[in-house]
């Protein structure tokens, strides 16, 4: 017996890989630029980042000209944050200034990682349901049936992929306004260099984003306002919600994918992904091909096995499973000569 009640398939898991990855990514980038801020901050070393620079790469000989923002000091909107933790504080309108040109440090820098984040977010969202779609045609192909679609006219990829599909969104409802506000960031990043547009700065003052931060992170800060042509800034916390949100809609998209290949469409996935010649490499041996095909059904796709020939069984329904066999006992060879 196949238990698919915890299953996953490969376009969310995809999504999930990168977002577990861009999270690390993010905070590695975050807290590495926030060490190389606090050391330009120090005394003495206000312009050492062309020497950071030049140790770097041993081709980066003449960087360019770079040193950190001086702002205009605004002591009444940083005076609550000022940080009591800092033994070298000598007064209060020093550290003043070093928070503040910290921040305007940390705004400047901090964007390029935010911008990558909502950037790569939207990029594996279209990667991963381009993967849908190759999927259920796959699917259908084998099976010499027709993957039917609807037309959708609407400019949301995600409403659309429902649309088109038939699937209901009542799940994932609460979580559209709060990606509608990531699009409309991506796309003034990308066309109004990183300037609010008319669609951002109405959405980011919507009721409707209000009320989707407050259900769904009832915990969480407002997401930030912006008027039209604001320069646009976004933490790069904030802008791992971008990605988080995306893989919550994922969580629902997955059900109806299983709901619509079932044990036998997945099954025929891990054959795909099992037996495919890249996956076959020295370091990695399996000698049983019911063992390769068992470690992407459940090690992979999380499917509960209650016997180890059950997914074999089905392969072998399918008509695919001898070919698979001898495909693996093939590669096998190449590996070992006496296999």
């Amino acid at each position: 017996m196949l238990d698919l009640e915890y299953a996953v398939t490969e376009p969310f898991l995809n999504y999930h890989l990168f977002h577990e990855g861009l999270n690390t990514k993010v905070k590695v980038l975050t807290s590495s630029l926030n060490h190389v801020i606090e050391y330009l901050l120090t005394p003495g070393n206000e312009n050492k980042m062309n020497e950071l620079i030049k140790k770097t790469d041993k081709s980066w000989q003449f960087p360019p000209s770079f040193s950190l923002p001086s702002p205009p000091v605004d002591e009444s909107k940083l005076k609550k944050k000022t940080s009591s933790k800092r033994q070298d504080k000598e007064d209060n309108s020093t550290e003043l200034h070093y928070q503040l040109k910290k921040e305007s440090a940390q705004k400047m820098l901090y964007w390029y990682v935010s911008e990558m984040a909502i950037f790569g977010s939207f990029s594996a969202l279209d990667d991963c349901i381009v993967d849908i779609d190759s999927w259920f045609s796959s699917w259908a192909m084998f099976n010499k049936t027709q993957d039917k679609k609807s037309d959708s006219t609407s400019s949301n990829k995600i409403i659309r992929l429902y649309d088109s599909h038939g699937w209901d969104m009542k799940k994932i409802n609460t979580y559209l306004p709060i990606h509608e506000y990531f699009s409309a960031v991506r796309n003034s990043i990308a066309h109004r260099q990183s300037k609010a547009s008319h669609k951002l700065s109405e959405i980011s003052k919507s009721q409707e984003l209000k009320e989707s931060v407050e259900i769904n992170f009832p915990r969480g800060k407002p997401l930030s306002e912006f008027e039209y042509n604001e320069n646009i800034f976004i933490s790069p916390k904030t802008s791992l919600l971008c990605s988080h949100i995306i893989r919550l809609i994922f969580e629902d998209i997955n059900k109806y994918i299983i709901k619509r290949m079932g044990i036998e469409g997945i099954i025929y996935m891990s054959c795909k992904l099992a037996f495919e010649p890249s996956s076959y490499n020295e370091s990695k041996v399996v000698n049983l091909a019911k063992n390769r095909l068992n470690e992407i059904v459940s090690g992979r796709y999380h499917v509960v096995i209650k016997g180890e020939d059950e997914a074999v069984k089905v392969a072998e329904s399918l008509g695919i499973w001898r070919d698979c066999a001898k495909f693996h006992a093939n590669n096998m060879r190449k590996l070992d000569p006496k296999f």
